[in-house]
């Protein structure tokens, strides 16, 4: 099975340990949030749960055999991704005046390296690439992230259809171990007025949400597949910033999106179990 299959639950990291909270959960001060919104579920396969008819004592005996000879998640691809309509701040200006660039996604990606290099006490580095160029899609940011009376962001899915055409002869998919999604303008959790149905609801693509979208009556998609074969479940897709409505005052602080990025690549498994309630 390629790597991208079982391993995908670093995806919650960007979001989780933030104010955000782990599901792309709306701004606390957002006045209109959709009622067909749900927080976004990672599928977690429980491949240490206990088996029918094993006892309590061979199952904890299997754990501390198999502890350690985890594949833990590594070399994650990060994507830089705009709209036709909706490009990256490419000038320093108010709130954080940086230039939303190729080293400020590096500068986030750091950020959550660093944060398992602490977590672990220095036994698991996590490697990343920041594909350096902009990729443009061909439809604007409301085609993406319109709502419905049934869905929020009915046609996120396709996102990876519209983005292979333009990166798949570039990227050999099965290099990498996990894929985050960083695109143009702010996500609609932070539109504190519920005015801006058109923007994308920060969250993660799971295997059970592409199946809806693209093979929708067979239960045993594996997920969206690239043309080098690639499977990807659990994409992370989350905004440039949150600043729109709500700006921070002295000493206070935005969202980061570490924590979104955890939980959909972080196995349950995982030898530093403890890495998720350090959050």
């Amino acid at each position: 099975m390629l790597k991208w299959a079982p391993h995908m639950y670093l995806a919650v990291l960007l979001l989780s340990c933030t104010h955000l909270g782990g599901d792309g959960s709306p701004h606390p001060m957002h006045k209109n949030v959709p009622a067909n919104w749900l927080p976004a579920q990672p599928e977690i396969r429980l491949e240490n749960s206990i088996d029918s008819g094993q006892s309590v004592a061979d199952f904890l005996q299997q754990k501390r055999e198999n502890r350690g000879k985890e594949q833990l998640p590594n070399n994650i691809l990060a994507l830089m991704v705009q709209f036709s309509d909706v490009q990256f701040k490419t000038a320093a200006d108010y709130p954080d005046y940086l230039d939303h660039d190729q080293e400020f996604f590096e500068r986030w990606m750091l950020h959550l390296q660093d944060f398992f290099s602490d977590a672990s006490h220095g036994r698991y580095t996590m490697d990343y690439t920041v594909f350096p160029q902009v990729l443009t899609l061909p439809k604007n940011m409301a085609w993406y992230g319109a709502d419905t009376s049934y869905r929020v962001d009915a046609n996120l899915p396709y996102i990876l259809e519209d983005l292979m055409p333009l990166c798949d002869d570039l990227i050999d998919f099965t290099e990498y171990g996990g894929l985050i999604i960083f695109h143009a303008g702010a996500g609609q959790e932070a539109d504190i007025d519920g005015l801006r149905t058109d923007q994308i609801w920060s969250t993660f693509l799971t295997r059970r949400v592409l199946q809806a979208a693209y093979d929708p009556e067979n239960d045993d998609y594996p997920g969206f597949t690239t043309g080098d074969g690639a499977v990807l479940t659990n994409v992370v897709i989350i905004p440039e910033d949150q600043y729109q409505d709500y700006f921070p005052g002295d000493g206070e602080e935005m969202p980061s999106y570490i924590s979104l990025a955890f939980m959909a690549f972080w196995p349950s498994s995982s030898p530093y179990p403890g890495f998720a309630h350090s959050l």
